[in-house]
Parts: structure tokens; sequence; C-alpha cells
């Protein structure tokens, strides 16, 4: 769970794993809410939408001001494993 302080109605969860960092919003109500996340630890570089109820503006560094339609969510990826790593992981596999 993301400690921020949120409309009772958004649920904002994030999971981290080697291949890397994503950031899960849902907004249980009926209305548009705009949420401040705030920076999160080991972002690297813009985060960016994977999946969204609809269009958004390009989410930014600071996950601040981000809207979320009424039932809406978005889902977005906040770091990456860099591509040397896994294509390492894989050589060293075969």
């Amino acid at each position: 769970m993301i400690d921020a302080p949120l409309p009772r109605s958004v649920l904002a969860h994030r999971f981290d794993a080697p291949a890397g960092s994503i950031l899960l919003l849902h907004n249980l109500a009926d209305t548009t809410v705009t949420v401040d996340i705030g920076a999160q630890p080991s972002m690297n570089g813009n985060p960016c939408d994977l999946f969204v109820d609809g269009p958004y503006p390009a989410p930014t560094e600071r996950l601040t001001d981000l809207a979320l339609n009424d039932w809406g969510y978005r889902w977005r990826r906040l770091s990456e494993a860099i591509e040397a790593s896994w294509a390492g992981a894989s050589s060293a596999s075969r």
C-alpha cells in the first residue's frame, strides 16, 4: 500500500520485482478525483502509463495532480530492469 493522503475512494498500491516496479491506482467512486502520490523510491526516469481506463495527461516524475476518472484506474511503470541485466541472466541460464 502507498502511504499518501488519498481520498477514501482511492486504492493505491505498488509491486516491486526484479523486473521493475509498478504503481496501481484505482478510483472506486462515481466522481473524478485528483491524487498526489509523490516521488517513489527506486523510480528511474519518467513513469509511463501501462494500462488505463481512458486518456490522461502524460505522467511526470513528481506523481502529483494525477487525475482518476470516476471508476477509473491507472497502472504505471515506475522502473524497469536494465536490459543488460536481462541479457546476462538469459545467457547464463542457457
